[in-house]
This record gives C-alpha cells, structure tokens and sequence, in this order.
C-alpha cells in the first residue's frame, strides 16, 4: 500500500511538473510576446510624432537653410576671388614660359649663326 501511494505520488508529481513546465513555457512566451508588443508600441510613437510634425521640421529646415544661405554665398565669393587669384598666376606663368621660350629660340639662333660663321 505503501509502495501503491508512493508510485501515485510519483505519477502526479510527474503530471504536476509537466503541467508547471507548460505554464512556465507559456509564461516565458507570454512575456516575449508582451515585449515585441512594447517595442511595437514604442516604434508606432515615434512614427506617430514623426507623421504629427512634419510642419515643424520643414520649418526648422527653412531656419537652418536661411541660416547657411549667406555663409554659402560667402563661401561662394571666396572661391570666385581664388579662382581669379589662380587664372591670373597661370597666366604670368604662361607668360613667363614664352618670354623663356622666346629667350631660348633667340639663343638656338645666335648658337646656330655662330656654327655657320665658325
């Protein structure tokens, strides 16, 4: 009789861990689930502000981009007085590689007249 309990015992404890694993394992998912959830609710908020002031961020554009308007601009003309600062230098060097090429031209010559006179 004993034995008979012990083995009863053994076959609902048995059945109670099953039924404990299932609840833990339902609870465990349950929890996961409560999580994506949460993480869904908060990622909707954000679109959801997102969508509810895009007024404001094309006004707060408009502010940034008025605001670096004249800096561009001023950007703008520096490069335009450096651009001519470099067309002028290119063209003394230019000039300075005729003035060279017709120095060294007139020295071909005079060498070439003094072999002919030689």
């Amino acid at each position: 009789m004993l034995a008979e309990e012990r083995q009863k015992r053994r076959v609902a404890c048995e059945n109670e861990n099953k039924r404990m694993f299932a609840v833990r394992t339902e609870n465990s998912n349950l929890k996961a689930r409560v999580e994506e959830l949460k993480k869904y609710e908060a990622n909707y908020k954000d679109k959801y502000e997102e969508a509810k002031s895009p007024r404001e961020r094309v006004e707060i554009l408009q502010v940034e981009l008025s605001q670096q308007i004249p800096r561009m601009d001023k950007d703008l003309a520096g490069k335009v007085v450096e651009i001519a600062e470099l067309k002028r230098r290119l063209h003394e060097v230019q000039e300075n590689m005729e003035v060279e090429r017709q120095k060294s031209d007139s020295l071909e010559i005079d060498l070439a007249a003094e072999k002919v006179k030689s």
